[in-house]
């Protein structure tokens, strides 16, 4: 069992490579999104945690993870680690040959009535718009592109009401999964901000376009954050980053959402503004400066981005938690 544990742990930090080389990043790495999950899950109620692991079993890669629990894992370890897994779905599906890109620029544009319909598992596109939402901003007066929609506020909004309707099972089974992990996602901060120069009038693409040297080789700004808690996503490493992180969550993780509450998605909006400014005040700073680099990233920036990574994760998850147990009922 541990074996098999082993063998697909590699497997999917290979998918995830091969993802990061083929197309821009679009998301904390798997040791992100797995602390955001098992932060969330620390702060789930009994009813809520019952329901999160008989809707996460309807997904067609829960046998994939159960295989991956080490055979010493406690009751609550495995429905945790379970959950933990659930949280990389929609980054590793992108490997999958069963599912394919939609919509314009590279699949990173929504396009048409597709983009925001919610089938279930019988959907077999990426939506990768939903991973994302670019609020632009610039250093030099340039004119600022639109906010395409649907995209990461609009669909935790949809994907929470979703849980408190009464849609099947097989939906809400999808909507949960992609909610773990996009609640994740709007608190990278590089997911939230697109910066606009007169020779890039839509954005650098979430800093995908900003080039970044490292100790450790060369990069780009926006996959730099994506990996700022470490790659090592065996899931008792990221149980102990979870344990060490949960006494840091913030006061300002509440208050709590009301499931279906007409300023939900207000609320949200202002999560993603939250990031929108710490990526313009401290992801975009120095070393960082105007253009696309290369920059050189010394030890005092990594030092500050992984406190800020950290408090980010431990709000996330916080939140997650807040937004599950008021719309699973």
């Amino acid at each position: 069992m541990l074996f098999k544990f082993f063998r697909l742990t590699a497997a999917v930090c290979a998918v995830f490579l091969l993802v990061s080389i083929s197309e821009p990043a679009l998301a904390w790495n798997d040791v992100g999104h797995m602390t955001v999950a098992g932060i969330a899950y620390k702060h789930l109620n009994a009813a809520t945690k019952a329901h999160c692991d008989a809707l996460l079993k309807l997904n067609p890669y829960y046998e994939n993870w159960l295989s991956s629990v080490p055979r010493s894992a406690t009751a609550e370890e495995k429905s945790m680690i379970v959950f933990m897994l659930a949280a990389t779905w929609p980054d590793v599906i992108k490997g999958d040959k069963a599912f394919s890109a939609d919509g314009s620029n590279g699949g990173h544009k929504p396009e048409g009535a597709i983009a925001v319909r919610n089938i279930g598992y019988e959907d077999h596109l990426l939506h990768k718009y939903w991973h994302f939402v670019d609020y632009p901003f610039n250093d030099d007066g340039s004119a600022l592109p639109a906010v395409p929609s649907p995209n990461a506020e609009t669909e935790i909004s949809e994907f929470s009401k979703s849980l408190g309707s009464s849609k099947s099972d097989s939906i809400k089974s999808y909507d949960l999964t992609w909610l773990i992990h996009i609640v994740g996602d709007l608190h990278q901060p590089m997911h939230c901000v697109t910066r606009v120069t007169n020779g890039h009038p839509d954005g650098d693409n979430g800093g995908n376009m900003v080039k970044i040297h490292t100790v450790n080789g060369d990069s780009n700004l926006h996959a730099y954050w994506d990996n700022m808690l470490g790659m090592d996503n065996s899931p008792y490493k990221v149980m102990r980053l979870v344990k060490k992180l949960s006494p840091a969550v913030t006061k300002n993780s509440k208050p709590k959402i009301e499931a279906g509450a007409d300023l939900q998605l207000d609320k949200i909006h202002e999560w993603t503004q939250e990031s929108v400014i710490l990526a313009k005040q401290d992801v975009y700073s120095g070393p960082i400066g105007k253009g696309n680099g290369p920059f050189f990233v010394d030890r005092r920036y990594k030092k500050r981005s992984v406190i800020l990574a950290r408090k980010q994760v431990a709000k996330a998850g916080v939140r997650l938690a807040d937004l599950l147990n008021s719309s699973l009922h």
